[in-house]
């Protein structure tokens, strides 16, 4: 034996490594190790390993050994596979792979950036080609990698904010190795390694890298390079990206390098089979099918910060993955009720506000209790008075969950509220049928008898909440319309979200398999989840897109001609990731531009969307959605924020007080930007309910009034021409 204590030309910048020659075998150590009885063992272990049959081996190998002498901690060997002699020949000059990945570890190390503790590594050359080459470091306590806690959050715990948290911690690292000046150029998901924790992981570490170069500084390209590695649906890749800069925006010159280096790789891995056709079919073979990823369409994430499922795939890939068949069913569908349609749109727009309706029962707000929530959600309820309710069920939560959410229906049964429920569905739900099955079973028996509606499906347009075609909301259907008869709920659906007609139309149209399922149409009618409820897509408002579902609807024979608005809102600006347009993580651009709106214009908006689509006669009821939430409720459910009532709070709370219970009487004619709707309640006091939009506008009255409440309940004298705003007021005690 001959160990030389002298420092490594690579590490001349950390402490003294030990450069190591046994007779033909070369390599260097961390200083810990310098200890007789380690290198006895050493010794002892190559010559072992110079008998054992993997030695010359095609594939790398990975052991763990205990060694004696030294820290007493097991080491992690890799001994890498024999190659080429020309690769030999240039590995003489740069060095092999074992010394490569020791250098790094320890220039790494210097820069505190995570990786295995670099022990050392030993190599025999002979002549010109190397036969045996081994890296150590110390073994990580239980480890495991990216690639394997993906794994388990898609299929066993799909939680948005563990996955985020993920994201967040390896972008950080990431981004400090390649400050550090080394590029790793082999960076997928298996070679970062993590530690598992019961609050999730910590402590990432970069492994593998033999291919990796230390550089003085690490450019654009090369750092898009190591990304483009990274296994990840193409919107978490978009948000790992906003993670890596930080708050910095991502640069377009980033962008299009990380999109070619991925191109390039992704041809490369899929002509993997031509080139090595034998290891691929033996790797294919050993797999474990639950240790890889789930089919692109089977991935499924909740995030509960903003109460959704969280976007995975980006416009190119989701088009991808469409299945073609929903092309046809839209064309079909649409092809066959044009023309009705367009006959029933006009009939109804002929009589909008043209007949008396009473608000009673017509306003409602949605639930999703947990035992945490569900005290102060209660008594927030209670200010609101005994109004419909809906309380959401999620088939990706279990038993446990189900059976909390049956007792608070109980309770709420009791205490006076109408009551209804949605059935929310996940990806499983299609995977699995017969949970599907016995979690709707399960939930109507328990509350069939006690609920008024029954809403089957979420967003049933919308790939992120898990169906990808039309044939599995049929799926979906089947176990509902088998026991329908059973129950006195009446069901709600299809649950289209947003402004696709064409999609609503597909939908009903493939629902008459079960003629006459729904006894009702629900709609998650948005406006643009931004502006006002006054503004229009595509020609259509609020007003429009309320007479074309309920034209839609009078063709279908699924449906009964009944429409009840099962979710709205508006975000809240300054909520980050707890909006719903800015989940899952909010990106430097997004917090540049927030497009939430300020709390006061959200409880204007929240009641001229209500006397819209009440009033005129097209909606039965409403359901805001939600009671409690910090990116979109009525109250700001965070603990910190003492669970603050909002001003749509506060500004519902006095519309219900004073036309809650009142009959809407019409529609008055007033000029330009002036909208009012007069009111007659039950003591027989009428009330004028006015605002402006989209400017500000003295109105002249054409009747008196005792004096005017505005949407703070703050009265003023009533005086003529009166300044409308955007802000509802009420006219009090009319006089025509």
């Amino acid at each position: 034996m001959n160990v030389l204590a002298t420092t490594c030309a690579a590490c001349s910048t950390d402490a003294q490594a030990i450069a190591y020659r046994w007779h033909t075998y070369r390599g260097a150590w961390h200083p810990a190790y310098d200890h007789p009885h380690f290198f006895e063992w050493l010794q002892a272990w190559l010559h072992m390993m110079e008998q054992q049959p993997t030695a010359g081996a095609r594939q790398h190998i990975i052991q763990r050994v205990e060694p004696t002498g030294g820290p007493q901690v097991p080491l992690v060997v890799k001994q890498f596979a024999d190659q080429p002699g020309w690769k030999d020949r240039i590995d003489r000059s740069r060095g092999s792979k074992a010394q490569r990945a020791f250098h790094a570890a320890r220039h790494l190390q210097r820069h505190e950036v995570g990786t295995p503790f670099p022990a050392g590594y030993v190599e025999q050359w002979q002549g010109s080609r190397l036969r045996h080459s081994y890296y150590f470091t110390q073994a990580v306590p239980d480890p495991t990698n990216l690639h394997d806690a993906l794994v388990h959050i898609y299929r066993h715990h799909p939680d948005g904010t563990l996955l985020m948290d993920l994201l967040q911690m390896v972008a950080r690292e990431v981004r400090r190795m390649h400050d550090s000046g080394f590029q790793h150029r082999d960076m997928g998901n298996q070679n970062i390694l993590l530690r598992r924790t019961a609050a999730g992981w910590q402590d990432v570490q970069f492994i593998d890298l033999n291919r990796g170069r230390i550089r003085p500084a690490i450019t654009l390209r090369q750092r898009a390079f190591d990304c483009s590695r990274l296994a990840l649906p193409t919107d978490f890749l978009r948000v790992f990206k906003s993670m890596y800069f930080g708050n910095e925006p991502v640069l377009a010159c980033f962008d299009r390098w990380e999109q070619h280096y991925r191109r390039r790789y992704a041809w490369h891995t899929a002509t993997r089979a031509w080139r090595h056709p034998i290891r691929h079919r033996r790797d294919k073979q050993a797999t474990d099918p639950q240790a890889t990823y789930p089919a692109p369409r089977d991935i499924w994430i909740w995030d509960e910060k903003s109460a959704q499922a969280l976007v995975i795939w980006r416009s190119r890939e989701r088009h991808r993955y469409y299945s073609f068949r929903n092309i046809g069913y839209v064309a079909g569908a649409v092809s066959r009720t044009l023309l009705p349609t367009i006959h029933h749109y006009r009939q109804l727009r002929a009589t909008t506000y043209s007949a008396p309706v009473d608000f009673t029962g017509r306003i409602g707000v949605a639930l999703s209790p947990t035992p945490e929530r569900w005290p102060q959600e209660q008594h927030h309820l209670q200010g609101l008075g005994k109004i419909p309710v809906m309380v959401r069920y999620y088939h990706h939560q279990g038993e446990q969950e189900w059976s909390f959410t049956n007792d608070c229906i109980k309770a709420l049964v009791k205490q006076g509220h109408a009551v209804s429920i949605a059935l929310v569905q996940d990806r499983r739900a299609v995977q699995q049928p017969e949970r599907w099955t016995s979690f709707v079973q399960g939930v109507m028996a328990e509350i069939g008898n006690m609920v008024e509606w029954v809403e089957v499906g979420h967003a049933v347009n919308r790939v992120k909440w898990g169906l990808w075609n039309i044939d599995e909301y049929i799926q979906l259907l089947s176990p509902l319309a088998a026991i329908k008869d059973r129950f006195s709920a009446r069901l709600l659906g299809p649950a289209i979200i947003d402004f696709e007609f064409h999609y609503l139309t597909a939908f009903l149209q493939r629902c008459a398999v079960f003629p006459g399922l729904f006894d009702a149409l629900s709609l998650h009618l948005y406006v643009d989840r931004r502006g006002a409820p006054e503004n229009t897509q595509a020609g259509f408002a609020t007003l429009e897109k309320c007479i074309l579902a309920r034209a839609i609807a009078a063709q279908a024979k699924a449906c009964a001609p009944r429409l009840i608005i099962s979710e709205v809102n508006w975000p809240v600006a300054g909520a980050g990731e707890y909006s719903p347009i800015g989940a899952p993580y909010v990106t430097s651009e997004q917090q540049r531009h927030d497009a939430g709106v300020a709390e006061d214009t959200y409880a204007h908006y929240m009641l001229r969307y209500l006397l819209i689509t009440i009033a005129s006669g097209l909606a039965d009821r409403v359901y805001w959605w939600r009671l409690a939430a910090h990116g979109f409720g009525l109250v700001d459910d965070l603990p910190e924020n003492a669970w603050r009532p909002r001003p749509a709070y506060k500004q519902l709370q006095l519309f219900l007080q004073l036309c809650g219970t009142a009959h809407f009487i019409e529609k008055l004619r007033t000029p330009g930007c002036v909208v009012a709707y007069a009111f007659q309640r039950s003591d027989g006091e009428k009330i004028v309910v006015a605002h402006a939009h989209p400017e500000p506008t003295p109105f002249e009255p054409p009747f008196t009034s005792s004096h005017v409440t505005d949407a703070t309940d703050h009265d003023q004298p009533f005086t003529a021409p009166f300044m409308l705003t955007a802000a509802p007021v009420y006219f009090r005690d009319c006089r025509f």
